[in-house]
C-alpha cells in the first residue's frame, strides 16, 4: 500500500550576497528654461530580499548642488531641481549602497547639460549652514534668514518641503527659520539637512528650493557616538571591487563625525609603513568608505574617529571619550601575490635604458682601442633594489664585445671589430 503524501514545507533565509545595481534613464541630463527638458529616473535593482534590499541613494559632483534625487517608490527615484544653475556642463555622480555595507556601491556618472540661465525667484544660495549648542534650542530662538530674489514676498510662500525633524518653525511671509517645540528628552547631537522651498501662493508651484544644513552639538551632557573604541574588519582584496565600506553608525544616528587625518598609518605587504593618498578614505552616511584602486599595495590601515563636535578638545579628558580607533586588514589571494612579486621583480636596467625604448644607440670612433668601455648598463631587481649579475649578451655582433656582470659595464673585446664594419653603419646588439 502506498503511503498518504506529506506535505513538507521548506524556509530559506536570505542574506545580504547581492550589491545594488544602478539604471538610469539615459546618460545626458537637458535643462532648459528651469526645467528638465526630460524626466531622468534612477533605478535602484537588488537580488536580495527584504530587509536586505534596502540601499542608501547618494548624489555627488557639481552638479548635485541644483539636482537632488526623490524618492517615489522603493527602488525608484526621479531628479528634482532644488535651484536653478548657470549655464553649462556638469556632472552628477549616483552611488548605490547596501545600508549595512557590507556589498561594494554601484555608481553611475551622469553628464548634465544646463542650456539657459533662468533669471526667475530663487533663493541665493544652495545650501545654508549652521551649528548650534542643543543648550540654545529654545522656543522661538532664529535660526536662519534664507536669501530670495526674483519674486514679490506675498506672491510666494516659504515652507520646509522635506526631512523636518518636527521642531522647527517656519515664517511662510520670509522664510525664516526658528526653533519650536523641543521634544522633553531633548534633541540628538547630529546634523540635520532640511529642504526649504519658495512656492506660488497660488499655483502651489515650486519656485525654487535650497538646503538648510543644521549640526546641532552636545555641551554639557556626555554621550557616547561610538559604540566600539576599537573598530576591527578583514576585507578580502578582489580586483573587480572598486569600493568597500565599513559601517560605524547605524542609520539613524545623524551624528556628525570626521576622520583625523593625522592619526592614518599603513604598512605594505612587506610590512613596511607607508603613506596613503588622504583621498583613499571617506566619510559617507556614517560609513567609511575605501577606494581599493589607492590600496592595491596595502595590507593593514588604521586611523581614529571623533565626534565632529569634541574635535578640537585634543589632549582633554573628554577627548578620549569620542574617539574610535579603526584598524582594516585586506588580504589577499596567496597565489595572486606571488605572481604580481613575480612580474614586479622583472629585471630592469639604469638609464639611458626606457621600458618603451629597446635600442640605445652608441657612436664609436675608428681604431677605438681594446677593452674601451662602451656603456655602463647595470641591472637591478625593481622590487629590492637588488643587481642582477646573471648578464649576458646576444646577437649578431656580441663576439666582438664583453659584460662585466658585477658592474654592466660593456667593453670592445678586439680590433678586429672595426674590420667588420663599414663606416656609419648602423646594429643591433
Amino acid at each position: 500500500l502506498n503511503s498518504v503524501p506529506a506535505s513538507i514545507r521548506i524556509f530559506v533565509d536570505d542574506r545580504n550576497d547581492n550589491g545594488p545595481k544602478i539604471r538610469i534613464s539615459r546618460r545626458e541630463i537637458e535643462i532648459s528654461n528651469g526645467k528638465f527638458v526630460r524626466p531622468f529616473a534612477v533605478k535602484i535593482e537588488d537580488a536580495d530580499i527584504a530587509p536586505f534590499n534596502l540601499n542608501d541613494v547618494l548624489t555627488d559632483g557639481n552638479a548635485s548642488r541644483f539636482i537632488s534625487l526623490e524618492r517615489i517608490r522603493n527602488d525608484l527615484y526621479i531628479a528634482r531641481l532644488s535651484s536653478l544653475p548657470n549655464a553649462g556642463i556638469y556632472e552628477l555622480e549616483v552611488v548605490a549602497r547596501d545600508v549595512d555595507g557590507v556589498n561594494p556601491p554601484s555608481i553611475a556618472t551622469v553628464t548634465v547639460n544646463v542650456l539657459d540661465t533662468m533669471t526667475k525667484a530663487y533663493f541665493k544660495r544652495s545650501r545654508y549652514e549652521r551649528t548650534i549648542n542643543h543648550e540654545k534650542l529654545h522656543k522661538g530662538n532664529p535660526l536662519l534668514h534664507p536669501e530670495f530674489d526674483g519674486a514679490r514676498i506675498g506672491d510666494v510662500r516659504f515652507i520646509i518641503l522635506r526631512d523636518d525633524p518636527g521642531w522647527l518653525l517656519m515664517d511662510e511671509y520670509s522664510g525664516n527659520v526658528f526653533v519650536g517645540d523641543v521634544p522633553k528628552d531633548g534633541v540628538s547631537s547630529g546634523k540635520y539637512d532640511i529642504s526649504i522651498a519658495a512656492v506660488n501662493r497660488t499655483s502651489g508651484q515650486v519656485l525654487s528650493e535650497t538646503i538648510f544644513s543644521l549640526t546641532v552639538v552636545n555641551g554639557g551632557k556626555v554621550t557616547t557616538v561610538f559604540k566600539q573604541k576599537l573598530l576591527s574588519k578583514v576585507f578580502r582584496k578582489d580586483p573587480s571591487v572598486a569600493h568597500f565600506s565599513l559601517q560605524v553608525l547605524s542609520r539613524d544616528d545623524k551624528s556628525a563625525i570626521k576622520i583625523i587625518r593625522e592619526s592614518i598609518s599603513a604598512v605594505d605587504e612587506k610590512l613596511h609603513k607607508v603613506s596613503v593618498d588622504r583621498s583613499a578614505i571617506s566619510l559617507v552616511n556614517g560609513n567609511v568608505l575605501f577606494q581599493m584602486n589607492k590600496l592595491q599595495n596595502i595590507r593593514s590601515i588604521q586611523f581614529q574617529l571623533v565626534t565632529d563636535e569634541n574635535a578640537d578638545d585634543k589632549g582633554t579628558t573628554s577627548y578620549l571619550d569620542h574617539i574610535s580607533l579603526v584598524m582594516v586588514y585586506l588580504s589577499s589571494d596567496p597565489e595572486q601575490v606571488a605572481a604580481r612579486n613575480r612580474e614586479l621583480s622583472r629585471p630592469k636596467f639604469i638609464n639611458p635604458w626606457k621600458t618603451d625604448l629597446n635600442i640605445i644607440p652608441i657612436k664609436l670612433a675608428e681604431e677605438t682601442p681594446e677593452g674601451y668601455i662602451v656603456l655602463s648598463l647595470p641591472a637591478y631587481n625593481p622590487l629590492n633594489g637588488e643587481r642582477y649579475k646573471d648578464l649576458r649578451l646576444s646577437g649578431d655582433m656580441s663576439q666582438y664585445f664583453t659584460v662585466d656582470p658585477e658592474t654592466g659595464e660593456c667593453c670592445i673585446l678586439c680590433l678586429c671589430l672595426h674590420k667588420s664594419l663599414l663606416p656609419a653603419s648602423e646594429y643591433d646588439d
